[in-house]
């Protein structure tokens, strides 16, 4: 499959466009640790969906605190910024619920929470994982489900409505609607740099779960890649999972591991187009992978750049509102690819000082968009148009 119908509009470049997006000092914000000492590294970041034309960049940090920033007004940070004392372990992940109510973080104390963000409380603790989580992603028709995948090897399903028990201390946990264990089992990769503070060692034999996704054009079905096997493995919830006691499932649906070098290589992280028809993961051979969704396969796309490098397992991806543009992180600086044009080099946004780790698209709902990147060098740096500037 050549990828033609993906995008079947004519293509027209918007390059010059995306050139123009910069960062200001306003653009750049930090964050302080509990007792006021020291700056706080950012791990993963997520743009809300309706409220304050969704322009609210909530923040998971090494500390295991979400700040809700507003982006689009400046001097708003710190002063006007939310902060949820949400875990004690770091934040590797985290969502918004479609109407802005509820965040989920996925955190290095393997656990998982739901927050009120009106009370800024935790309303639910979502505890089956034996080892830190990595991703989450709420299913597109339902706020009341999601699902996690960990450095155990496992994705598991959740319902916020179900398997519920109260602690004497009165906090709500939860635990999985279903589990599916073992899914990328099997080849070991070359190993990678060292792994950030929060974020336990890897479990004898595991092979790390390192994102899931669900998908849009099934509502049944999660894709998961790891870390290990450079594959993209679709599972349909209905048919795989603890109810059918299978220590290692076969999946729906394996993507063909197409090899760049004699190593074995792993995926970090993926993203899915907004309209659901196409798939992106970013593999530790330093290129980003695009499948068609629908039938995966091998990539009918693939994206590098001369000075790109995906060295460790925490670089995130994130796809434009428009579809036209995929973002990646890196060992440094913020690589953005127009997804028409792949033979093309990456546009670099420069700015953060060390690795660039979580990254998210603004959603366009009439006034265009931005997008932020987490850094190592403890920034979130927003890049904007020109004519916002």
């Amino acid at each position: 499959m050549d990828g033609e119908g993906i995008y079947p509009c004519i293509v027209v470049p918007t390059r010059s466009y995306m050139k123009d997006f910069n960062s200001r000092s306003n653009d750049v914000y930090t964050f302080v640790s509990w007792d006021g000492t020291t700056l706080v590294p950012p791990f993963s970041c997520a743009y809300n969906n309706v409220a304050n034309e969704a322009r609210n960049l909530a923040v998971g940090d090494e500390d295991g605190s979400v700040h809700i920033v507003d982006t689009k007004a400046d001097e708003s940070h710190p002063a006007k910024t939310l902060t949820i004392a949400a875990h004690k372990n770091a934040i590797f992940d985290l969502c918004w619920s479609k109407d802005d109510k509820r965040i989920i973080t996925a955190s290095g104390d393997k656990t998982a929470k739901l927050h009120d963000v009106e009370t800024q409380r935790c309303i639910g603790t979502f505890s089956g994982h034996n080892g830190t989580l990595k991703s989450v992603s709420m299913k597109h028709c339902d706020d009341n489900i999601f699902a996690t995948s960990a450095r155990d090897g496992a994705v598991l399903i959740w319902d916020i409505r179900c398997s519920i028990t109260t602690t004497p201390e009165g906090e709500t946990i939860h635990r999985p609607a279903n589990k599916l264990q073992n899914v990328h089992s099997g080849v070991r990769a070359s190993p990678m740099k060292r792994t950030k503070q929060g974020d336990g060692p890897p479990l004898d034999g595991s092979n790390t779960a390192s994102a899931v996704q669900y998908m849009v054009h099934n509502e049944h079905i999660v894709a998961s890649t790891g870390t290990q096997d450079g594959s993209v493995k679709y599972w349909d919830v209905r048919k795989h999972g603890s109810h059918f006691k299978v220590e290692n499932p076969t999946p729906l649906q394996t993507s063909t591991y197409v090899p760049t070098t004699k190593r074995s290589h792993g995926l970090v992280s993926m993203a899915l187009s907004p309209d659901g028809s196409a798939l992106y993961a970013v593999s530790s051979d330093n290129h980003v992978y695009m499948y068609n969704a629908t039938n995966l396969g091998s990539p009918i796309r693939r994206f590098s750049g001369e000075n790109f490098s995906c060295s460790s397992y925490y670089i995130k991806i994130s796809v434009s509102p428009d579809g036209d543009y995929v973002a990646t992180g890196s060992s440094k600086d913020l690589y953005v690819w127009e997804v028409n044009r792949p033979e093309e080099q990456p546009l670099v946004f420069e700015g953060p000082e060390k690795e660039v780790s979580g990254v998210d698209w603004a959603k366009d709902i009439g006034n265009g968009t931005q997008l932020s990147a987490c850094s190592d060098d403890a920034t979130v740096r927003t890049w904007k148009p020109a004519v916002y500037c």
